[in-house]
């Protein structure tokens, strides 16, 4: 099994703009999900949570099934005041997958174009629910069961590979790693489990090195798409390690990002 805890302690520093909790038990998920929210605020396990003036907690409202446009504009609105404490903004909405359509428009926008301070916790039982739209721009954090032979793929040093290693060892760490993949029991969930580990730590050494976090950022990004189409992710990610060797640094087809 993964740490999921672990995972998030490294990036509490610098987080994503907004991620996406999914699978494993329900209370488990809250409260990891409820820990982050703790470190990205500089709390102690002693302090309250819920009080802390930074930080906003969405739930549905009683009687009600969904969340709604009122709750979404109100959450966007509050996270864009200026933080009490000089730090960051933190939304944790519980039932994510409830939002009704008009609230996720709503929040797009918001989550498209963050403040640096503003961090989004969603945390989802069906994470099939949200709109293709506003679900691609969350970083996917999933519990429960994550196959055992990548789990520590991201972490045994593939980003510098991708990001300062010659092309052809990168394009043969590339290779091993598609194996490795496509070998699993569900191999988008391989990819994609691999993927969020990788582009959670380019964002954390994007301020180290912008130039390559930058490029091997783009090719992440780029082989993500690929997970939910029937070519490999590792092409987008071989694309990204041989063009700037190339005259033609136009983007293939097979790489262009679906209409959203």
């Amino acid at each position: 099994m993964i740490d999921v805890l672990e995972i998030l302690t490294r990036f509490a520093e610098h987080p994503a703009p907004a991620y996406l909790f999914v699978g494993g038990d329900r209370e488990t998920k809250r409260q990891t999900v409820e820990r982050f929210a703790r470190m990205v605020l500089r709390l102690s396990e002693t302090d309250s949570l819920d009080a802390h003036p930074d930080f906003i907690r969405v739930v549905r409202e009683e009687g009600t099934k969904e969340l709604n446009v009122k709750q979404a504009r109100a959450l966007v609105e509050r996270m864009r005041l200026t933080s009490a404490r000089g730090g960051k903004k933190v939304a944790l909405v519980e039932q994510a997958d409830r939002w009704n359509e008009e609230a996720c428009n709503a929040l797009l926008k918001a989550i498209e174009e963050p403040s640096p301070n503003e961090v989004y916790l969603f945390i989802a039982e069906r994470s099939e629910r949200l709109p293709a739209t506003l679900r691609s721009r969350l970083a996917m954090i999933p519990f429960g069961h994550v196959a055992r032979s990548t789990q520590h793929v991201a972490s045994d040093g593939l980003l510098n590979t991708l990001a300062t290693a010659p092309v052809g060892v990168q394009c043969q760490t590339l290779e091993k790693l598609a194996q490795t993949c496509e070998a699993e029991d569900d191999p988008v969930e391989a990819w994609q489990d691999t993927l969020t580990q990788l582009m959670h730590e380019c964002r954390a050494q994007m301020l180290h090195d912008p130039c390559s976090m930058l490029h091997v950022g783009y090719g992440l990004i780029h082989a993500w798409h690929l997970t939910h189409s029937s070519l490999s992710p590792r092409l987008a990610l071989e694309w990204s390690a041989v063009s700037p060797y190339i005259r033609d640094k136009s983007v293939p087809h097979f790489l262009s990002f679906p209409s959203l």
